[in-house]
C-alpha cells in the first residue's frame, strides 16, 4: 500500500490491478487472473474492451463479470480499434482506450497472460506488469475454444456464463 504525506497527516492511497479482454465468454482462466490481481493490489478493474462484431453483446458479459466478481469494478466500452502488436501507435490507442474506460490516471499493476501486448500496454499505462501462464497450462482454455464448441468446454465456465451456454 502506497503512503502519501498531506501535511503532518498520513494518508494511505488504495491500490489498484487492472485485468483486460474482450471476456468472449468470461472463463476460469479469467477467474486466475482476477484473484491474483485481488491478491496484488486494494482494488481489482475489470476492463472488458469489446468488439461491434462479437457474437456475444457486451452488456451480457459485463453482467455476467458483474456477477462473477463482485468484489471487483467493471467497466466495459466497445472500441474497433485494429489489433498489430508491433505498431507503437496502435498500443498507445489502446492504451489510451484502457484510460478512458477506466477512469483513472493511475494503474499500478497490470494483470495478464499476455507477453504480445502486456508489457507494452502495463508500460503507457505506468503499471507493473505480472506476467501469468503464459503458455495457458494452468488453464488450457480460450474463448476461441469455447465458443467454438461450448458443450465440450462447460468445464471451463462458471455461473451465469454456464447457465446461458446449457440453456442456449
Amino acid at each position: 500500500m502506497h503512503r502519501a504525506h498531506a501535511g503532518s497527516v498520513m494518508t494511505e492511497r488504495r491500490t489498484n490491478a487492472l485485468i483486460l479482454g474482450k471476456f468472449l465468454p468470461p472463463h476460469r482462466g479469467h477467474r486466475f487472473l482476477a484473484e491474483a490481481a485481488r491478491d496484488e493490489a486494494d482494488d481489482v478493474i475489470i476492463a472488458l474492451l469489446a468488439n461491434s462484431a462479437e457474437p456475444i453483446p457486451v452488456d451480457l458479459r459485463h453482467a455476467w463479470l458483474a456477477e462473477l466478481f463482485p468484489w471487483a469494478t467493471v467497466r466495459s466500452t466497445v472500441a474497433d480499434h485494429r489489433i498489430d502488436y508491433d505498431d507503437p501507435a496502435i498500443h498507445d490507442l489502446w492504451a489510451a482506450t484502457i484510460q478512458d474506460v477506466i477512469g483513472l490516471e493511475t494503474v499500478d499493476v497490470l494483470v495478464t497472460s499476455e507477453p504480445r501486448y502486456g508489457d507494452e500496454i502495463a508500460r503507457r499505462l505506468g503499471a507493473r506488469h505480472v506476467l501469468l501462464d503464459p503458455e495457458r497450462r494452468r488453464y488450457p482454455i480460450s474463448g476461441t475454444a469455447i465458443r467454438a464448441d461450448p458443450k465440450a468446454n462447460l468445464e471451463w465456465l462458471e455461473g451465469p456464463v454456464r447457465h446461458w451456454y446449457e440453456s442456449g
